[in-house]
């Protein structure tokens, strides 16, 4: 029991101290005029701090400062091979939404979509309300897949990725909604996520 209790609160401090520790390199950044750097920290900082929250449904604001966040520290890494545009409809920032519903989806545009890709790569990410349906859609100009793979990315199992989001969306808000993927070679994938306006707001989900 006492070491159940000892690991607990390990877990509790590991994130507090790894936050602490960031905040205190990008102090010593801005000191030097480092500002490139320091707002990689910032944004590395905030990721691990909205990562060990424990909330399942977050603010769609946040999610997407969590999003905005990974995006830029992919941009430094995949530096000069892609670029992003936003549209985001701002009513929809208090409304709540699954934790990390859109990042897996980034990542595959980012990581496999673009790999190898002769052109640069340009993906969309469009967010608006229509007929009180919440819409998501992420829009990249990458290699594209064939149906077949596009089933299995959908039937895949594990706690990340598409087929979580997908199964996560369902469970939450029904039948009626969740993800689909179109997507063929050589001509880039559009992934759409439909989200229900009722009980949205935060507090009234979950």
């Amino acid at each position: 029991e006492k070491e159940a209790q000892i690991k607990s609160l390990n877990l509790q401090l590991d994130p507090h101290f790894m936050h602490n520790t960031l905040n205190l390199i990008n102090l010593i950044a801005l000191e030097k005029g480092e500002d490139e750097i320091s707002e990689l920290i910032s944004g590395l900082s905030f990721m691990m701090k909205y990562i060990a929250k424990k909330d399942n449904l977050v603010t769609f604001e946040e999610d997407l400062k969590y999003l905005q966040s990974y995006i830029a520290i992919m941009s430094k890494r995949f530096e000069g091979k892609f670029t992003v545009e936003f549209d985001v409809d701002p009513a929809l920032f208090p409304t709540t939404v699954p934790k990390f519903f859109l990042q897996p989806i980034i990542e595959n545009a980012l990581i496999h979509g673009f790999e190898d890709l002769d052109r640069v790569g340009k993906l969309s990410i469009r967010c608006y309300l229509e007929d009180n349906v919440r819409v998501f859609i992420v829009q990249d100009n990458g290699k594209g897949m064939t149906r077949e793979q596009v089933g299995r990315l959908m039937a895949e199992s594990g706690s990340v990725g598409l087929s979580n989001v997908y199964r996560r969306i369902q469970a939450i808000y029904g039948e009626n909604y969740g993800v689909t993927v179109q997507s063929a070679p050589g001509e880039g994938t559009t992934v759409t996520v439909r989200m229900p306006m009722e009980a949205a707001r935060k507090g009234e989900a979950g």
